[in-house]
């Protein structure tokens, strides 16, 4: 059973479906699964740019809390 279920979601992730003739020609179709990770890894990206500088930042303001202050951030984010 658990074959047959990868299957299952393997085949709606990865099948190729038919578009409109509309869809083509405006440009619009449905967005993929590696639209979303591109757009997830770039958040990530610079999310990660950021943080450096921030936890110098907060080391400068809250010199024995920085990680808890960061860590609050990240969670609100």
């Amino acid at each position: 059973m658990g074959k047959k279920r990868k299957r299952v979601i393997g085949s709606i992730i990865w099948s190729k479906k038919a578009y409109p003739k509309d869809a083509e020609e405006s440009g619009l179709g449905q967005a993929s699964i590696y639209h979303a990770l591109i757009i997830i890894f770039l958040e990530f990206f610079a999310w990660g740019l950021l943080t450096s500088p921030i936890i110098s930042i907060l080391n400068e303001t809250f010199p024995k809390h920085t990680f808890l202050f960061n860590g609050l951030i990240q969670g609100v984010k």
